[in-house]
């Protein structure tokens, strides 16, 4: 076989060869279809009284996933729509942090989360903004990770605020 002995064919055979092997592995990486889990989700209090001086809560969780988590957001739903967000940012300038705000304003950065993207643990403190109204909502996590896998979890807690905050 005088073609293996040529030295475009070896250097092809070679370059075919990494090809292939790099494929593969994409192929075996790319093909998780399993969205991240949410592990636990807890907050200190699910009813807030403003005008009692009970205006914040705590809170803290566990989200993992085999190709690391690149959006997780937590919202609070009521029968309008949703009303406060807890968002935990993976990338940029903010990554480490957890904030907590209504929808339509900008989050209060008080938490933080540890870990590596594939098992984020994650704490902080959420206060009620001035205006807000009395309402009751549920909490749903929407996880999603580097390959686009997502999920939308009702968490099972909610919030309940039972006077206006001046």
């Amino acid at each position: 076989m005088r073609l293996f002995q040529r030295q475009w064919f070896r250097t092809f055979l070679t370059y075919s060869s990494l090809f292939l092997v790099v494929y593969i592995g994409y192929l075996i990486y790319a093909t998780d279809r399993t969205a991240p889990a949410l592990e636990s989700f807890v907050v200190s209090t699910e009813i807030l009284d403003p005008a009692a001086g009970l205006e914040t809560f705590e809170y803290s969780g566990k989200i993992t996933d085999a190709r690391s988590v690149s959006k997780a957001e937590f919202y609070c739903t009521s029968k309008t729509g949703d009303e406060f967000v807890l968002v935990l940012v993976t990338s940029g300038a903010n990554k480490y942090k957890v904030g907590f705000g209504k929808i339509s304003s900008s989050p209060d950065w008080l938490g933080r989360w540890d870990g590596t993207k594939t098992e984020v643990q994650f704490e902080g403190i959420g206060r009620l903004p001035k205006g807000t109204q009395p309402l009751e909502c549920d909490w749903v996590a929407k996880l999603a990770d580097n390959l686009g896998n997502q999920t939308e979890i009702e968490t099972g807690l909610s919030l309940s605020i039972i006077s206006p905050k001046p």
